[in-house]
């Protein structure tokens, strides 16, 4: 019988069966063949590469030697749902490979039938444990995320690229009196007002456009200070701080913000420049130089600064502050100036510096800058300035005296007691100790520490250095001490343990400070003088809020308009 044809069907047959073997055997995915018993009957070579196996071991092995005891139960069920004639997709497993290592793969499985009888599954799967691993990674990421955001004082929010919100944080109760719900219910028009939204707006607008450029910096971030509507209808001042949410090609997808509520500082602000007028003539008035620096500059000085420095006050607005200071410290100055302004440092409490005169001659100063945020247009820096010469040599006077029948810790300006953490028994002093106190050393010690505080406090002051002493803790606060001649003084008292010689003791570092208190109250008196000269001038002074409506008017107002001063008020 000829033959040619049958055998002409087989070799093409052959040869289709090679190449879909190479097909296989090249394939990137997992493929496996399993017999209705579990048997493996077929795998690829990237089975055998991934989990490990030689082609002489597979035929050794069943499907449930490769699955991982955590996916049996499923992977059984699964198995039998082929087998009876499901396809099933989206397969996820765990399989063990043969170094005992658990790799997670994804894939769909069918099977084969004939003649009604299940022959094989076919399944394909792919190696998905870097995904997992991301995907873990990920959710431990928000995870941390969230519970950052929600335990955050800040309010932490996102928003897409229309500003409406996608997600805040629980601090938003407290900052602005919504539940959390309500904040994601309200428009940016509600939240912001008209001011507000207008120079969120142009924000925007202005960040948008810089996408639009090829320098754009990916990581930039912009803030703004914003005043937001509470849910009372009163308003708070927020200082924002806004990003983009980037997708993988860097574009922006959505708004990541975190509001920080700066109410206290805007009203210290706002009274700030509401008062400068008002005491103008205080600070004129001062025995200390006063000066208002705006990106380096002078932009107001009182006379008695001009006068230190030997200038006219004309002749000193506008000058840049370094003009004033010896050549080595102006570059110090101007990098902790950039520093402070940049908000990269702390506004420093007190500074000494050389300061120059206009002649040439210099002089030793104290300078006590605090900022101000906002003042006309911008941040700016007020500074006192003392002229410290006589203070100076009557330190070094009393510095050498000092270092000739004093002890190191004699030589501090403060009263310094210590004690007995455990008796609370006064064991040392020094010498300001006994001018504060008025009395000898030998007064002062082995008395309790409590004698130096006037009789009806020394109770309360116990309990306060035992609970301190037990929190190992510090003691800072102002209190009262009583002198010898039963003169009562005002003190800054900071206390703690500390070693000596290797032994714990009590250090009590008392400041006197009736001359701040006097100070304070003389402030007090100045500004009590200021009313009273209000009260009876003979020509009608007012003050209106931003509003236009009087918030104070003198009595005179009478005389001139009909009104008492309680009926003008509010109108």
């Amino acid at each position: 019988m000829d033959i040619t044809e049958r055998k002409r069907a087989e070799e093409e047959l052959r040869e289709t069966g090679e190449r879909l073997r190479d097909f296989l055997d090249n394939a990137n995915d997992l493929i496996q063949s399993v017999a209705p018993d579990g048997r493996l009957v077929y795998v690829n070579r990237k089975w055998r590469e991934t989990l490990g196996y030689t082609e002489e071991e597979i035929a050794g092995l069943s499907l449930f030697d490769i699955i991982h005891p955590d996916s049996l139960a499923h992977c059984t069920e699964v198995f039998q749902r082929v087998i009876a004639g499901e396809r099933v997709d989206r397969v996820e497993a765990k399989f063990v490979t043969k170094d005992g290592r658990a790799i997670m793969v994804e894939g769909s499985v069918n099977c084969l039938f004939e003649d009604g009888k299940p022959v094989s599954t076919r399944g394909i799967f792919r190696d998905i444990t870097e995904r997992k691993r991301a995907e873990e990674a990920l959710r431990e990421s928000e995870r941390r995320y969230r519970l950052l955001a929600e335990n955050a004082t800040d309010v932490i929010w996102t928003g897409d690229m229309n500003l409406s919100p996608t997600y805040v944080s629980p601090a938003v109760t407290r900052l602005l009196g919504y539940s959390v719900e309500e904040a994601m219910a309200q428009t940016l028009d509600k939240l912001l007002t008209p001011a507000s939204l207008e120079l969120a707006m142009k924000a925007l607008q202005e960040e948008l456009s810089v996408e639009n450029t090829e320098q754009k910096d990916l990581f930039r971030s912009r803030t703004l200070e914003l005043e937001l509507n509470c849910k009372d209808g009163s308003t708070v001042w927020a200082e924002v701080g806004m990003a983009f949410i980037r997708d993988p090609d860097g574009r922006p997808v959505g708004i990541v913000g975190v509001a920080r509520d700066i109410t206290e500082r805007k009203r210290a602000e706002e009274a700030l420049r509401a008062s400068e007028e008002k005491y103008r003539d205080l600070v004129e008035g001062i025995n200390d130089g006063y000066l208002l620096l705006q990106e380096g500059k002078v932009v107001f000085v009182n006379e008695k600064m001009a006068q230190m420095g030997g200038y006219t006050v004309e002749e000193v607005v506008g000058l840049p502050f370094i003009t004033f200071l010896s050549a080595e410290e102006r570059q110090p100055m101007v990098e902790l100036y950039q520093a402070v302004m940049g908000g990269r440092q702390p506004v420093p409490e007190m500074l000494e510096l050389t300061l120059l005169r206009k002649d040439g001659s210099t002089f030793p100063a104290e300078f006590r800058p605090s900022r101000v945020t906002e003042y006309k247009s911008g941040s700016a820096i007020i500074g006192i300035i003392r002229d410290i010469t006589q203070s100076k040599r009557a330190e070094e006077v009393l510095r050498k005296s000092e270092e000739e029948f004093r002890l190191a810790f004699e030589n501090a300006k403060d009263a310094i007691l210590w004690g007995d953490p455990e008796t609370g028994l006064i064991i040392n002093c020094n010498k300001a100790a006994e001018t504060l106190l008025q009395k000898k050393r030998e007064e002062i010690i082995g008395y309790h520490q409590t004698m130096v505080h006037p009789p009806q406090q020394a109770e309360y002051y116990a309990k306060v250095f035992k609970k301190h002493i037990e929190q190992k803790g510090v003691v800072d606060e102002e209190a009262e001490v009583i002198t010898k001649s039963g003169e009562i003084k005002p003190v800054h008292i900071t206390a703690s343990v500390t070693l000596v010689g290797g032994k714990p003791i009590i250090q009590g570092i008392f400041r006197d400070i009736t001359e701040r208190k006097r100070a304070e109250e003389e402030l007090r008196a100045s500004e009590k003088r200021f009313r009273d000269i209000a009260e009876n001038a003979l020509e009608w002074i007012w003050e209106v809020d931003a509003n236009g409506k009087y918030t104070y008017a003198s009595p005179i107002v009478e005389e001139i308009l009909g009104y008492e001063p309680e009926e003008i008020l509010g109108k």
